[in-house]
């Protein structure tokens, strides 16, 4: 696939959310191996608003989990929240998995998230939303620049 391309494949995340999985587990797990095989990185998009099972963490190839942005709503505000973020960062982290939390909006996320040890995240407090430039790929690039360390310089420029 890259020498029909160019494009180097340890440079590409592939997203996939937990619905897809539901509906289409055996082909997509089938898939998602076959990317692997290549070098493409495999994220499980929008965790915490599904059906994510413990079985399947342990048996997919994905590198990276993205903890909804429903889920860093309430994770200052909701005990039960924090617990349950706090706990899957550690398990995750553990296994050697990334962790990304989206829709980081405010100080209070950013403080807390960087407290459990999640310092990857996407959000308007992390970046703001840039409209895509000349040459640019669409939203999708708009997504990726928004992408960085939660704990780097680029995170301080919100107050």
């Amino acid at each position: 696939m890259q020498d029909e391309t160019g494009v180097d494949l340890s440079a590409l995340t592939v997203e996939i959310t937990e619905t897809v999985l539901l509906k289409a587990h055996a082909t997509a797990h089938h898939n998602l191996i076959r990317l692997e095989q290549v070098g493409v990185t495999i994220a499980l998009d929008d965790f915490g608003t599904g059906y994510s099972s413990l079985a399947w963490l342990s048996r997919l190839p994905i590198q990276q989990v993205k903890f909804d942005r429903s889920i860093m709503a309430r994770v200052v505000d909701d005990q039960r929240t924090t617990i349950l973020v706090r706990g899957f960062v550690r398990v995750f982290q553990d296994l050697g998995l990334g962790v990304v939390a989206e829709g980081i909006e405010t100080v209070a996320q950013h403080e807390a998230l960087l407290a459990m040890g999640c310092s990857v995240g996407q959000g308007l407090f992390v970046r703001q939303a840039h409209a895509p430039g000349p040459g640019s790929m669409g939203p999708g690039s708009q997504r990726a620049a928004m992408t960085c360390g939660i704990g780097d310089s680029r995170a301080g420029a919100r107050p």
